[in-house]
């Protein structure tokens, strides 16, 4: 016998029964839930091993209460559902569900489906967890470009934005992330994964594949990260790959999305790296387009002026402080100045002056005057190196002049300017004058020495690199730019051309986002632009789509009984029944069920009926007081039978009105029998009847058994909508009784307004004392039935 615990979530207890019996047939043990609040309560409580989900139910719907198994539990989910389209069935699958089936469905088959589940959840999954155990602790994260995969924790990120996978569509990922070169078929995905043989099940693996697309990927159909191989199969596409369990990727990770975000840093970037390159460019090629030029260079002559004249300062210092020492020093050194001046014999008149006697060696002494002296160091570098010596006062008056100059004034400005100056001539046959300028003193005024003159040349050879680096240079800087930026040109001209094409008219166009930074940003606003103007043109057709919703909501409302219907007598047929009793029951919700069946297949022929011929009325005088009296009488034990009670507040005075009797005591009974059903038990329903301004108004107020929403309220009176959006057969109704009840209000010219002070409804009824053609009322009623077809 079978252990494993099997937990069955329907609102409708025939259905819960039937596969209760078919399971517990099986072995199994069998828990039943009527809504998914309840399922989730044994699943915190019980140990459960696979949960069989209907998708409508009061509550707590299929939807989300596979959506919170799925946050802590990874048994196999079965969705039951009336809904056969596509998209229903990928959504189920999306949020979890491991299977889908459809009602009316064969017990015999889902309970095969079920061993086959638990098989692969008992038996196989235990190997597969010990591997991925295994190889957690060999890898912790996964990073590809900006997908983020925890091993650890199963928490995936893509650029900081947080998804939320199923335990199969993250096991698939980790399988493409950990061999990012590797291509997968989907037969290889499916026994990795699934870890049993593959057996046409490539469409359960592409499912998988097509929700993880819908949940990485900013646009699936142009998919980043996980991409098709053509004839091959399926690999991750990325462009870098890493593994780690520290943080520094994170880092790293918001620093390239900040530059993906912000256009204005990729350009400051891309000038900077054009930049960078044109410079390398340059440098490299100025070493290979060089010219040799020759040249003179000046320095050594210059040094030599300027040394002669800091000789001449030297002395110019020494006269000043120790003129004898001087002058003896001239003499040791110079033989022109020991003949010239030792021993010279003294003049009769000495004039004005001032002599010099300065003795030597033995009795020898120098006869000379300062100015003598003067003269006589200043012609010395003209002698030797063929200097001009200048000695000027503050203004730029020559005081002392080298032999052979006939200077009186000079520029000081332009020879100080001059003096710092290091010539190296372009031609070989230019000479500069370069001069050096001292200041000194002369025994008390200051002055300023200048020593001027043609220096020597030294020929030198200068490597001259011409204008190609330059010009190579500019030319990378502008290619580099170019085809850095084009990527980006063509991302602006696409946005160009989408924008024309949208403004052609056709709003299901849709401009490529190819990046994160502003240029995505306006692509995005103008697709969000283009999806708003193309709703706005869609909501024209909304109307059309309210016969689709009539079809899955009936088809709901027909295949429940159906597939009780058909359960139940399969066990009557295979005689699985323990006793009479038990076999009457069996009989009994049977043939309750096709009652069931034939009303609602009676409502959608009258439905079909009012759709093309209309509602014949026959219009007769009656008393409002009486009708509402017979019809309250009638409805007692339905009343009494959910605990409510009738109170009347009725006029004394009669209030005849002329209206069409079964219609009215239909639309009377509606509200009524509504009230009963959904008010608080046990409690009152409140009628009031009163006539004001040439109107009758009838009041019917109760406190509901549940909240409604304020969206709920408004969208009372619209064909096929029901406040039980699990459409419950505990509670019947399929959706058109408050719509038809309105239409034959206003086909009699009146009104029906509801509201709502939680918990309290008031339904009002306001009927004009007069009355209208029936032609007029046999047209408003169908335009409001089906408003896109023509009423002659």
């Amino acid at each position: 016998m079978n252990q494993e615990t099997i937990l069955i979530i329907d609102d409708e207890k025939e259905i819960r029964d039937l596969v209760g019996i078919y399971l517990a047939n099986e072995g199994y043990s069998v828990l039943k839930a009527a809504d998914g609040i309840e399922g989730l309560s044994y699943l915190e409580n019980e140990d459960v091993h696979l949960v069989i989900l209907d998708l409508m139910m009061p509550r707590m719907d299929g939807i989300q209460a596979c959506m919170k198994i799925r946050e802590s539990r990874n048994v196999p989910i079965i969705m039951l559902s009336a809904k056969t389209q596509d998209m229903d069935k990928i959504f189920g699958l999306t949020t979890g569900a491991d299977d889908y089936v459809t009602k009316p469905f064969q017990p015999l088959e889902l309970v095969a489906r079920v061993k086959s589940q638990l098989r692969r959840y008992l038996r196989l999954n235990q190997t597969d967890l010990a591997q991925n155990t295994k190889i957690n602790q060999e890898m912790d994260v996964i990073c590809i470009d900006g997908l983020v995969m925890n091993i650890t924790t199963h928490d995936v990120t893509v650029e900081g934005r947080e998804v939320k996978l199923t335990p199969r569509e993250f096991s698939i990922l980790e399988l493409l992330g950990r061999n990012p070169r590797v291509v997968f078929s989907t037969e290889k995905i499916y026994e990795l994964v699934w870890n049993e043989p593959f057996y046409d099940s490539e469409n359960t693996v592409m499912v998988h594949i097509r929700n993880l697309r819908e949940k990485l990927e900013k646009n699936p159909r142009s998919p980043q990260y996980i991409k098709t191989v053509w004839g091959s199969g399926i690999k991750l596409k990325f462009k870098s790959w890493t593994l780690s369990s520290l943080s520094l990727g994170k880092y790293i990770q918001k620093l390239l999305q900040h530059v993906q975000k912000s256009i204005r840093i990729q350009l400051v970037l891309t000038f900077s790296c054009c930049l960078l390159l044109a410079s390398l460019i340059g440098f490299v090629s100025s070493t290979e387009f060089v010219t040799k030029e020759r040249k003179l260079d000046f320095t050594s002559g210059q040094v030599t002026i300027d040394e002669n004249a800091r000789g001449l300062v030297r002395q110019f210092n020494q006269m000043n402080q120790d003129i004898n020492g001087l002058v003896k020093e001239l003499g040791m050194e110079d033989p022109i100045f020991r003949q010239k001046f030792l021993d010279r014999p003294l003049p009769l008149s000495k004039g004005n002056g001032e002599w010099l006697s300065i003795p030597s060696e033995g009795k020898s002494v120098y006869h000379l005057t300062k100015n003598e002296l003067i003269q006589y160091v200043i012609d010395v570098p003209k002698q030797k190196n063929n200097l001009k010596v200048l000695v000027t006062d503050l203004d730029g008056k020559v005081l002392y002049h080298s032999a052979g100059s006939k200077d009186t004034q000079v520029n000081l400005h332009h020879i100080i300017e001059n003096a710092t100056m290091i010539h190296i001539a372009q031609q070989h046959d230019e000479h500069p004058i370069l001069s050096s300028f001292y200041p000194i003193s002369l025994s008390g005024p200051k002055a300023f020495l200048i020593v001027s003159g043609s220096p020597k040349p030294t020929v030198i050879y200068v490597n001259e690199p011409g204008i190609t680096p330059y010009v190579l240079a500019v030319i990378t800087f502008i290619l580099c730019f170019y085809y850095i930026t084009k990527r980006k040109m063509k991302e602006i001209e696409g946005i160009a051309s989408g924008l024309m094409e949208i403004a052609k008219g056709n709003l299901k166009h849709r401009i490529q986002e190819k990046s994160n930074d502003e240029l995505g940003s306006l692509a995005s606003n103008i697709n969000y632009m283009a999806q708003e103007l193309d709703q706005m043109m869609e909501r024209q057709r909304e109307t059309e789509k309210l016969k689709d919703e009539l079809i899955t909501n009936v088809s709901h409302d027909l295949r429940t009984p159906l597939t009780s219907i058909m359960g139940y007598m399969r066990l009557v047929k295979d005689h699985q029944y323990q006793s009479q009793t038990q076999l009457d029951e069996y009989v009994d919700i049977a043939y309750g069920k096709s009652e069931q069946l034939k009303t609602l297949v009676e409502a959608l022929f009258d439905f079909t009926r009012l759709n093309h011929k209309g509602i014949q009325l026959k219009m007769e005088q009656v008393c409002l007081n009486q009708m509402l009296d017979q019809l309250m009488e009638e409805l007692v034990p339905a009343a009494q039978g959910n605990n409510v009670t009738f109170c009347k507040d009725f006029p004394a005075e009669r209030i005849m009105i002329k209206v069409s009797p079964n219609h009215m005591v239909r639309v009377f009974e509606n509200i009524l029998m509504n009230a009963i059903k959904y008010s608080l038990h046990p409690g009152t329903i409140r009628v009031k009847l009163k006539k004001s301004e040439g109107a009758a108004r009838i009041i019917v107020s109760n406190a509901t058994s549940e909240p409604l929403s304020k969206e709920a309220v408004k969208r009372l009176f619209e064909r096929f909508y029901r406040v039980d959006s699990s459409r419950s057969s505990s509670k019947g109704g399929t959706g058109l009784g408050l719509a038809i009840t309105k239409s034959i209000i206003e086909l009699h010219h009146g009104s029906i307004d509801v509201e709502y002070d939680e918990p309290e409804i008031t339904f009002v009824i306001t009927l004009p004392l007069g009355s209208g053609t029936q032609k007029e009322g046999n047209k408003e009623l169908s335009r409001f039935l089906f408003p896109h077809d023509r009423v002659q």
